[in-house]
């Protein structure tokens, strides 16, 4: 096991304080082994095998461990899995007494305060909706434009829709992507009008189908006008 040891020196008036590390024996991964509690999420996970930061003869590090999860969960949200997370991933090291080598198994499972029904279901977007810096959506005007909706205070969008179409990522009738929200957040803070964007998700999902809309919520910044006043001199005789 780490150590870690303390030497403290008075020198008159001042003190220093020295630690000494002792990071103890180093492990390895001798074999990796998983475990799943659905069929349809094993699949998923072998099919991107081949980009697994885990192997054989590997050190035994918690960062490698913990980059794994984010890697599996970031690849089942753009599959559709929207309520995955990184909950879900556990693991066990089995050791034997004296030896450094360490038996590592992933373990999959849905957590107990999870529903497996809406965890292992993927999802598809149903509306994605554009909220263009509406101050009432009681009395806003609908409008759409090749697929997305648009909630405007006067019709109007801000930008042309577009322009806006082309910084938004998702689409109806499409899965679900983590990677896509992502991707449009980039996209539209890249906008210098814009002064912040937020996306929302909401569940309407039927019993046959897993569904959400995304409202797409846009704020942009004052913009700035430039005047100039001449003065001349007339010094012609």
């Amino acid at each position: 096991h780490a150590a870690v040891d303390t030497q403290l020196t008075r020198k008159g008036h001042k003190t220093s304080l020295t630690y000494h590390l002792r990071p103890g024996a180093l492990y390895y991964v001798d074999s990796v082994g998983y475990t799943f509690d659905s069929p349809e999420i094993a699949n998923a996970v072998r099919r991107r095998q081949g980009r697994s930061l885990l192997y054989k003869g590997m050190p035994l590090e918690s960062a490698v461990l913990e980059a794994e999860r984010s890697r599996i969960v970031r690849q089942l949200q753009d599959e559709g899995y929207y309520y995955v997370h990184k909950e879900f991933i556990t693991y066990t090291a089995d050791t034997c007494a004296g030896e450094k080598g360490v038996g590592l198994t992933l373990h999959f499972a849905c957590p107990p305060d999870a529903d497996p029904a809406r965890a292992y279901r993927t999802y598809r977007l149903r509306e994605v909706t554009v909220r263009d810096a509406v101050n009432d959506t009681a009395t806003a005007r609908e409008g759409t434009y090749r697929g997305l909706r648009f909630l405007t205070d006067d019709g109007r969008t801000t930008l042309y829709r577009r322009v806006l179409r082309n910084h938004i990522a998702m689409r109806p009738d499409s899965l679900y992507r983590e990677r896509d929200v992502q991707d449009t957040y980039s996209s539209l803070n890249s906008l210098q009008i814009v002064k912040y964007s937020t996306l929302r998700t909401t569940d309407v999902s039927t019993p046959d189908s897993g569904l959400l809309d995304c409202d797409v919520y846009l704020d942009y910044n004052q913009p700035h006008t430039l005047s100039a006043e001449l003065e001349g001199t007339n010094t012609a005789g």
